[in-house]
């Protein structure tokens, strides 16, 4: 499923982008893939993606 239409971006392209580098900021995501650069509508997805993925991280180590 494509979250940046503007930039052909899929969820998939960034949850691997966080599983490769967990500590990867939401900015450098945004930067790297130019997510939001356009019409923005896909930032507030990224930063959740992020936040469910700490969660997620949080889960498996628990």
């Amino acid at each position: 499923m494509y979250i940046c239409i503007c930039h052909a971006v899929s969820m998939d392209d960034i949850v691997k982008e966080f599983q490769k580098d967990p500590s990867k900021g939401i900015d450098k995501v945004l930067q790297q893939f130019k997510v939001g650069e356009d019409c923005g509508s896909c930032k507030e997805v990224v930063k959740q993606l992020k936040i469910d993925f700490i969660k997620q991280s949080i889960n498996w180590s628990s």
